[in-house]
């Protein structure tokens, strides 16, 4: 899925409960290069085209939803993932030597952080984070969706690619439009 349909269908979910989609503007040219400079990558097309199309969307208008959970995400501005992408990496310096509690998933590499993991996700700050892996594991691939989350520290897989990710996303919104849409709601 491509993330024009996607924005598309999400548009009619909000239309359906009687809400407004506000996306920003797409982001500058300028931005995304930027992004890729300051980690020495290549963004994938699909997530690089989703911000050509909308730079992110505002606070409380949430636009993913991680499939098989109840958390309704916002869509990070690339200032924004700038922003938050360099806290992580001064908090990473906490967690030197880092072991998840539970077992993680053979497609995501060690620690708790790792500079070419490119969140473009949140809820609730830096709480919960999706982000795009450019340093998998080797059983991993370069492009594929993990999350963060918080309390216990957690990294965990999603999906194997921002496409597949979309469909799921979509699917869990549909299933439940209401509990996507509650923060939207109660503003």
């Amino acid at each position: 899925m491509d993330f024009s349909r996607y924005l598309e269908a999400i548009q009619a979910v909000y239309d359906a409960q009687g809400l407004e989609l506000e996306t920003h503007a797409p982001a500058r040219p300028l931005a995304i290069a930027a992004l890729e400079s300051e980690w020495g990558i290549r963004l994938v097309p699909a997530l690089r085209n989703a911000w050509m199309q909308a730079d992110g969307a505002g606070d409380g208008m949430p636009i993913f939803m991680r499939p098989g959970f109840l958390t309704a995400y916002d869509f990070l501005s690339a200032d924004e993932v700038l922003s938050r992408h360099a806290i992580w990496e001064r908090l990473s310096r906490q967690y030197l030597g880092y072991e998840q509690e539970t077992l993680r998933d053979r497609h995501i590499a060690p620690g708790w952080f790792h500079p070419q993991w490119i969140p473009f996700a949140s809820f609730d700050g830096n709480t919960l984070v999706l982000m795009q892996d450019y340093a998998p594991a080797p059983e991993g691939r370069v492009g594929q969706i993990i999350a963060f989350v918080h309390d216990p520290d957690e990294v965990c897989y999603v999906a194997e690619d921002f496409a597949s990710f979309l469909r799921g996303s979509l699917e869990a919104i549909r299933y439940d439009p209401e509990e996507f849409l509650i923060s939207v709601e109660e503003d």
